[in-house]
């Protein structure tokens, strides 16, 4: 190789590497600073909420700005209310050159500040910012909210919305699902967004509020609660699917489930130990009594008076007459026993649907764990009397 040569390729070597020294600085720039002021209230009035209302917007504000998404940076020290401010350099407006004064003495490429006005039960918020270089202001709102609102989060919500509007921030979160499937398919809203890998998933979203669903082969389908993504920040979610071949969450108890098939077998047997109970009990009533009463001989009182004592039946009373008299008595003894069993099996099998229906989820139902918000299923429990003109016992459907 020629001196020439190898002189050359240093040279193009020397190029290449300050080109690289160049880029990595201009990428490692700094970000300009901005301030935020502390939000101004006007009112007529005395109301605490007022000032909070300002206070939690403006700190709203301020977080946005020490987002890694934000293009600017806080500027250190410069956290600062705007009527101070004001005061302090003399402004008795808000002119472009007065606030461009503030800004600079904070030491702020943008300044960022703003009002509440309180109007009846409502409150409008106005935003703005300057170049303080420049000296050009854009304007946010006035945009209105109600006191009730205030102090839900919804007033974050317009906050991020202001900052994001006047520095140009396109905010994303990350939200990260962590499943019990190793594989599915992951719906926001409605819309398809992908599949899970070896039972994780991550998604980069706008900030907003998502429902989460995931579906999977031989599992029942999983639905979350509201989901919030917030700019910079990750959500985790953990999502357990029910397997429908077991009929139970994974890491659920056997005994549990187990537990529930008991109580179903003894409301299920106590109610057909009522339902026959019963069934004889009418039987009884519209069969051998009510044949030995519509015959007329011997009345209803002296048969109940009389039962087992056959001899003071007069001897002339036909035989048939006879039969018909042991028939109903027969029955009427076993009468007295068909009662109390059909009250007290039905009243166990009754029970225990009801403490099924009280104490929670059974093999069948899912318990979904979202974002830290535990959702929970109702049994499905249906008890339908059924009435008929032959009926004469307590006769009904139990569906669970």
């Amino acid at each position: 190789m020629t001196r020439a040569r190898r002189r050359s390729l240093l040279l193009a070597a020397v190029a290449l590497l300050g080109l690289l020294v160049t880029s990595s600085a201009a990428l490692a720039a700094p970000k300009q600073k901005i301030a935020v002021l502390g939000l101004e209230v006007v009112t007529t009035s005395v109301d605490p909420q007022d000032s909070e209302v300002a206070g939690a917007f403006t700190n709203e504000l301020r977080a946005r700005a020490k987002l890694a998404a934000s293009p600017y940076t806080l500027a250190p020290g410069a956290e600062r209310e705007l009527i101070d401010e004001k005061l302090t350099g003399d402004c008795d407006n808000e002119g472009a050159d007065c606030m461009a004064k503030i800004g600079s003495g904070l030491r702020a490429d943008q300044l960022m500040w703003g009002k509440v006005e309180k109007s009846g039960g409502d409150y409008k918020i106005t935003i703005k910012i300057i170049n303080t270089n420049r000296k050009n202001a854009d304007t946010w709102g006035p945009k209105t909210i109600s006191a009730k609102a205030a102090k839900t989060s919804a007033l974050a919500d317009l906050a991020h919305n202001a900052y994001d509007t006047l520095t140009g921030m396109n905010a994303g979160g990350t939200l990260v699902l962590k499943s019990n499937v190793p594989t599915g398919t992951v719906y926001i809203g409605d819309e398809e967004k992908g599949k899970i890998k070896d039972g994780t998933f991550v998604l980069t979203l706008p900030e907003n509020r998502y429902t989460v669903a995931i579906e999977s082969t031989g599992f029942r389908r999983w639905e979350s609660d509201t989901v919030t993504i917030r700019g910079g920040q990750t959500e985790t979610v953990e999502a357990e699917l029910i397997n429908l071949e077991l009929g139970h969450e994974r890491g659920g108890t056997e005994s549990q489930h187990n537990s529930r098939t008991g109580l179903k077998v003894l409301a299920g047997a106590s109610l057909a130990v009522a339902a026959a109970a019963g069934a004889y009990w009418g039987y009884s009533v519209l069969g051998p009594q009510r044949k030995y009463e519509n015959d007329g001989t011997l009345g209803e009182e002296w048969t109940q008076a009389k039962c087992g004592d056959q001899d003071q039946i007069p001897q002339t009373t036909p035989q048939g007459q006879r039969d018909l008299y042991a028939d109903a008595c027969a029955a009427y003894d076993n009468q007295k026993i068909a009662v109390p069993i059909t009250i007290a099996a039905g009243a166990i099998g009754i029970g225990t649907l009801i403490y099924m229906a009280v104490t929670g989820t059974d093999d069948t139902e899912s318990s979904t764990k979202t974002a830290g918000i535990r959702k929970k299923k109702k049994p499905a429990i249906a008890i339908t009397p059924i009435v008929s003109p032959t009926s004469g016992g307590a006769n009904f459907r139990i569906d669970f």
